[in-house]
């Protein structure tokens, strides 16, 4: 789950676009960057980091609920690692880097919560900010992008933080591709995608959480979010 976030109003921007069968780059794209179905208007505004982050975009877990399962939260740091590297191969205008760091670009906040409740609000982290941040019943992570709002000289929103938060929810198996799944995300490229072609081809595939690669139109999305300079 994805969710964008104005400097000065927030705004809920995650968004699911459906597909029957593959699509043209374009088209995906678009539903990937924008929101955009195919063959209509972006719902969303472009949001990407600035050009003097990209190249060291950092990466860092900040906080760990004493609760939280210690070989979790190492398996989940080994994946966020698996996770920028499998990013910085795509070879976009995007590196990433994993550090030790109470304030990077990207923030990881690992905490625990009860697959019982309907709808549950985190607590107990350090930040505010995060503190309330609601999960739905089944929810097993969610990042927020925080951006400057696009002008009339900026049309493409600019991103000054992401927050990602890990829950005891998931499953050792599933870390992989959920570490993937929200790196990329918090470049930016917020609308998941439905539908069977895509569910075992694509990192946005709103279904299921099989894939641990970017290939294909995945990394078509990230290079053209990102194209060399």
């Amino acid at each position: 789950m994805a969710i964008l976030t104005g400097l000065t109003q927030p705004v809920h921007a995650e968004s699911i676009v459906t597909f029957e069968d593959a699509q043209p780059d374009k088209t995906f794209y678009r539903a990937i960057a924008c929101g955009a179905r195919p063959g209509g208007k972006c719902k969303n505004a472009f949001a990407t980091w600035p050009e003097e982050k990209r190249d060291n975009l950092t990466v860092a877990i900040v906080f760990t609920d004493p609760s939280f399962d210690p070989k979790m939260h190492k398996h989940i740091k080994k994946n966020l690692r698996s996770a920028t590297r499998e990013i910085n191969r795509a070879k976009a205008d995007v590196k990433l880097r994993m550090v030790n760091d109470s304030d990077p670009d990207i923030r990881v906040y690992l905490v625990p919560l009860a697959e019982s409740a309907k709808t549950k609000a985190v607590q107990g982290t350090p930040d505010k900010s995060v503190n309330g941040r609601t999960f739905g019943q089944h929810q097993i992570a969610r990042v927020d992008v925080f951006w400057s709002s696009p002008s009339r000289n900026s049309p493409t929103g600019e991103i000054t933080r992401a927050d990602i938060v890990f829950t005891s929810r998931m499953e050792r198996g599933e870390t992989k591709s959920v570490a993937l799944e929200e790196l990329t995300q918090a470049l930016g490229l917020l609308t998941d995608v439905d539908g069977p072609y895509y569910q075992m081809r694509s990192i946005f595939a709103e279904n299921g959480n099989y894939v641990t690669k970017l290939t294909g139109q995945d990394v078509m999305v990230l290079r053209t979010h990102y194209p060399a300079r």
